[in-house]
């Protein structure tokens, strides 16, 4: 011990300082209640942090067990909400792997109101790799069971805590998938530019394109030709699937469009001629284009609808079909039906009638209108 008053070192029990000479007190140290109260403190925190984790890896490893997953995978076909159960997917993510995509290839698999549903089988393979969940499943529709396989197949430890199930997918993916697309087409893959790093090759006549990886299912091509906008479908059904879009179409939407429009346009024509006006009175309510025949038609109708033996008095369409749409390279041609009822005054006695005729129209789109080059099949002659 040493000498409170002047630090001395003493080794002999004593009294006395024999330095300075002053009194020697004996004390024991206090203890350190605040260093005691922090390292039980400390302790209890690492316990319950250790609770905490065990607690937290029992409930991951419940939860992504193999009937769970596999049952998310069921109720995700029930719900046809992909993202129950996307990530539970045994894939490689892509441009085409989207969770759209996924809710397209659920809307197949589609069940009709199951009401109740139960683990009814469970099976390992003998590597314990794989895993077949039979799910027993009723409907509103039939009372009878019935039953869906789901098969899942392990990826290895997750976190080190628990096994990694991914729900196998080699009944809904499609792996090497070609898409032969015409040189002369801009093409986009549901709303989406192929990318380039999706060109294989080309040759001659085709850009052709390999995804690893797809879902099974239809896919809408938009193409554009020139300043034509097209469309496509293709089908995705298995490995290494072909598709060549060789024969795109008009959009519905633009088909109804322009067909409603050449209607119209076709009332205008009919009704003038009944009238005998000018075509300079009325040509800015037709589309036409600059190397057009509508006014040779609109001149022979002027012509027979105003004859004596057979004076046409009404033009009306009661309604019309589009029967073929033909694309070409610089045009396209549309074939309707059209039904229409009309009045005929012959050799002085008014008669009101309905007909029938297949019109084709040659249009060509110029900036973003269609316009007429050409009507084939109009009725000249009234009687």
């Amino acid at each position: 011990m040493r000498c409170s008053n002047c630090n001395k070192l003493i080794l002999v029990k004593t009294k006395y300082c024999p330095k300075c000479g002053k009194e020697i007190t004996n004390t024991k140290p206090k203890k350190n209640l605040n260093l005691n109260l922090n390292k039980k403190i400390i302790i209890s925190v690492l316990i319950l942090l250790v609770i905490l984790l065990l607690l937290i890896a029992i409930i991951l490893k419940e939860k992504y067990s193999v009937k769970n997953i596999g049952v998310r995978y069921f109720e995700c076909i029930i719900e046809q909400d992909g993202k129950k159960c996307y990530k539970d997917l045994d894939f490689k993510k892509n441009d085409f792997t989207t969770m759209k995509a996924f809710n397209k290839v659920l809307k197949s698999y589609k069940l009709d109101d199951v009401i109740n549903y139960t683990i009814q089988d469970f099976n390992y393979s003998e590597n314990e790799k794989e895993a077949v969940i039979t799910i027993s499943y009723i409907t509103k529709k039939s009372k009878k069971h019935q039953i869906k396989d789901i098969h899942l197949t392990k990826k290895g430890k997750k976190a080190l805590i628990y096994n990694e199930w991914k729900i196998n997918t080699k009944d809904i993916i499609s792996k090497d998938s070609r898409i032969y697309i015409p040189k002369k087409y801009k093409a986009k893959l549901e709303g989406k530019k192929i990318p380039k790093k999706y060109l294989e090759k080309s040759n001659d006549k085709y850009n052709i394109y390999k995804i690893d990886e797809m879902f099974i299912g239809e896919y809408k091509i938009d193409i554009k030709q020139k300043n034509i906008d097209l469309e496509s479908i293709i089908l995705v059904q298995k490995n290494n699937s072909s598709s060549y879009i060789n024969n795109p179409s008009l959009p519905k939407e633009i088909s109804n469009h322009i067909s409603k429009e050449l209607v119209s346009q076709l009332e205008i024509l009919y009704q003038n001629a009944i009238k005998s006006n000018d075509f300079n009175d009325f040509k800015k309510s037709i589309n036409y284009t600059k190397n057009t025949k509508v006014k040779k038609i609109y001149s022979d109708l002027l012509k027979t609808t105003g004859d004596y033996y057979g004076q046409l008095k009404k033009y009306s369409v009661k309604n019309y079909n589009i029967l073929n749409v033909k694309v070409n390279d610089n045009n396209i041609e549309m074939i309707l039906q059209v039904n229409y009822d009309y009045k005929v005054n012959s050799e002085g006695k008014v008669k009101e009638k309905n007909k029938s005729d297949e019109i084709k129209f040659i249009i060509e789109k110029d900036k973003n209108k269609y316009k007429i080059q050409d009507i084939r099949g109009l009725t000249y002659h009234f009687k």
